[in-house]
């Protein structure tokens, strides 16, 4: 059980420095437009989030998701956005 704990610790830590990244990623494609490339990041944020515990994460970024699957304007992007980086930038 230890070993499973620590390779789940070694993996959270990865998520969460990949977490800069789509962090970057989600500015660019909001500021470009790119609403297919903001669905998928954050479809795939959602799932990967929620597996290693993240519920805030994976809520905000199903919501991100499902407004642009929803056809929401930009602004709508936007704010629901602010709350997925806010979660992003708080990690560890």
């Amino acid at each position: 059980m230890a070993e499973f704990e620590a390779q789940m610790a070694a993996l959270r830590k990865r998520f969460a420095a990949r977490a800069v990244a789509d962090s970057g990623a989600i500015r660019r494609y909001l500021a470009k437009g790119e609403r297919d490339a903001l669905r998928d990041l954050c479809h795939g944020l959602a799932g990967t989030a929620g597996t290693f515990g993240y519920q805030a994460i994976s809520e905000a970024a199903l919501a991100v998701e499902e407004a642009v699957e929803a056809g929401a304007g930009a602004e709508a992007l936007e704010t629901l956005s602010v709350t997925l980086l806010q979660e992003l930038d708080a990690l560890p």
